[in-house]
């Protein structure tokens, strides 16, 4: 008689062979080129694992992978997303504002899993340039064409908000798109402006486009709900701007450091700057530690430019 294997017993031994499935899954797509046939049974593996809830590990794993394989294979990319909406409507009403996804070191705040998903997948849709591509004189038109740029992104992005606009159009259908776009934007707007989520801008600034165009249209029907939300979004995304805009201008962090003379040799002329681009001078009558830059004679805090105090590059 075949004995049953020990982890069975134990889910959660066996949410850790899984998630280590997962990892392979993603090593191998990371490293190999596979047929497409490959990948469309790796994402049908993968999309569906994401959605469990309340099992944040296994979320990740699956994510990653999902996020491999949109970065390798452009051509899998407008159906991956468009499986992650469809498989979202399909889900019970009451679960689809959950917001699991914790940002960390922003005060508790949280987005969606999915949002982190989709934001996740269009940054991985870019690529830093080669040591070899020269800084200056890059052509756009090569850029425009690379599968991992940021013209590859904002394509991409394009691509996905119409079409999900089309979907909240469309009256014929069953699922209710509208809650999910408005639940999207909100959590595009509490991404904004941090350093890890940059996608949230573009996507955004797309978002605001199409927007503008429904309200532009004429429309016959007095009960166009999408035109109403569209105006109501506009709305909410206007005053954000405004609020950061307002905020920008009167938080001392946002000041913009004077300009500096730079001789012909690239070295800064002038006398050193004392004072930090933060314009605090201590911490409750504390002295802050601060270092100097050999490059642009400027002291700053250490946690303003995130160096270790004891351990100064």
């Amino acid at each position: 008689k075949q004995k049953r294997p020990k982890y069975l017993d134990h889910p959660s031994t066996m949410m850790y062979k899984i998630v280590e499935i997962l990892d392979k899954l993603n090593c191998l797509v990371s490293r190999e080129k596979l047929p497409d046939s490959i990948i469309l049974d790796i994402t049908a593996i993968s999309l569906p694992t994401f959605f469990v809830e309340d099992i944040h590990v296994m979320q990740l794993s699956a994510l990653n992978v999902v996020r491999s394989i949109f970065a390798r294979y452009p051509r899998h990319r407008q159906v991956i997303l468009d499986d992650i909406f469809n498989d979202l409507a399909k889900l019970p009403t009451n679960k689809r504002n959950l917001r699991s996804f914790k940002l960390l070191d922003y005060q508790g705040k949280s987005i969606q899993m999915v949002s982190a998903l989709v934001m996740r997948l269009i940054q991985s849709c870019t690529a830093l340039p080669s040591k070899e591509q020269p800084s200056a004189g890059i052509d756009l038109e090569e850029e425009e064409g690379s599968p991992n740029s940021y013209a590859a992104a904002v394509k991409v992005s394009a691509g996905f908000i119409q079409s999900f606009l089309r979907n909240c159009s469309n009256r014929n259908k069953e699922n209710d798109y509208r809650p999910i776009l408005q639940n999207l934007v909100e959590d595009l707007l509490t991404t904004l402006n941090m350093p890890e989520w940059p996608s949230s801008e573009i996507l955004l600034s797309i978002i605001c486009r199409n927007l503008a165009r429904i309200v532009s249209e004429e429309s016959t029907d007095p009960n166009d709900v999408l035109r109403m939300l569209s105006i109501q979004l506009i709305g909410i995304i206007a005053a954000r701007i405004r609020q950061d805009i307002v905020v920008s201008k009167e938080a001392e962090i946002f000041r913009i450091p004077e300009a500096r003379l730079v001789n012909a040799e690239g070295i800064i002329e002038g006398e050193e700057i004392a004072n930090c681009v933060c314009s605090r001078q201590d911490n409750g009558g504390v002295p802050l530690p601060m270092l100097d830059c050999d490059r642009c004679h400027r002291w700053f805090h250490y946690e303003c430019v995130n160096v270790d105090q004891f351990n100064t590059p």
